[in-house]
């Protein structure tokens, strides 16, 4: 079976502790050939604090959701489902006890490699954040040299298009 990437629900604040833990207990059982990647989309942001002082901080694109390149099968789900703090996969039913991996929605790599560049490209130098009427955006010095602005929420909104 291909490996696909799929979301995962997870406790909110728990995220990077689930990542760790999928990647240590898949070394120590020896199924690291099931869970490819594990990728929790983060951005890096700049905010104004009092007396004029900005603060650097990491903010995640989904809180509570990590994504996960893996070869989706009945023991790859239960590994899965059963390291702490995971709540399960979004979306998928069970058929007769048993997960039944086409109901599990995948995402398109295509869209997994935008998240991916879209990430890179905030890690540049972070300079403002504006905020608009309706949407606040990142302003970020682009590795090309030039100022570029992203809209924070888009990205929410082209994966959460795609569950609904």
């Amino acid at each position: 079976m291909a490996k696909r990437w799929y979301v995962v629900h997870t406790n909110t604040g728990f995220e990077d502790r689930v990542k760790s833990y999928i990647e240590d207990r898949a070394k120590m059982e020896g199924v690291e050939d099931l869970v490819v990647e594990v990728l929790v989309p983060t951005e890096t942001i700049v905010e104004p604090v009092k007396g004029g002082k900005k603060k650097t901080s990491v903010r995640k694109f989904f809180p509570g959701y990590i994504l996960i390149k893996m070869e989706l099968n009945d023991n790859s789900w239960h590994f899965i489902r059963n390291i702490p703090k995971v709540i399960g996969f979004v979306g998928g039913k069970l058929k007769d006890g048993r997960i039944d991996p086409d109901s599990v929605p995948d995402i398109a790599e295509p869209e997994v490699l935008k998240i991916k560049q879209q990430i890179e490209e905030v890690r540049g130098k972070v300079k403002d954040i504006t905020k608009d009427i309706e949407r606040s955006y990142l302003i970020t010095e682009h590795k090309k040299g030039h100022d570029e602005s992203y809209p924070i929420g888009n990205l929410l909104d082209r994966i959460f298009k795609l569950f609904v």
